[in-house]
């Protein structure tokens, strides 16, 4: 496999592979203008000339060690696929899970009622005694 070698801060860093260059790509740690060389050239070249490469969606990218890929980055599901005995177990255990917070909105909307009425209740009161 090719090795990468980049050209950050002055400083020569690598060898990355290029699942690992991908991996800078997609978090912003590399630019177009950041310079690469390959383990057999001497030559630097920037980044411009592979960014197809870079661009490409490939599913080893997803076996990159966490350590490679920051915490910090956004996700976005564009699609599930599950098969259908495990999504009706995701919708069960949902649905139990839903009970527990249905009840804790319950009191606090219950608490919510009795001090709106205990003050509108207040209020009227006053208006009728006078």
């Amino acid at each position: 496999m090719t090795r990468y070698y980049l050209h950050l801060e002055g400083v020569e860093q690598g060898p990355y592979t290029i699942y690992q260059l991908k991996a800078m790509w997609m978090t912003g740690g590399i630019t177009l203008e950041t310079l690469y060389r390959m383990d057999d050239d001497g030559n630097w070249f920037s980044l411009s000339m592979i960014v197809d490469t870079l661009e490409k969606k490939d599913s080893d990218i997803s076996r990159l060690p966490a350590s490679v890929v920051p915490a910090n980055r956004e996700v976005a599901i564009t699609d599930i696929d599950m098969k259908f005995q495990s999504m009706v177990w995701f919708m069960v255990k949902l649905a139990i899970a839903s009970i527990p917070a249905s009840m804790i909105l319950g009191v606090i909307f219950a608490v919510f009622y009795v001090v709106v009425a205990a003050i509108s209740g207040g209020i009227v009161s006053k208006l009728i005694q006078h």
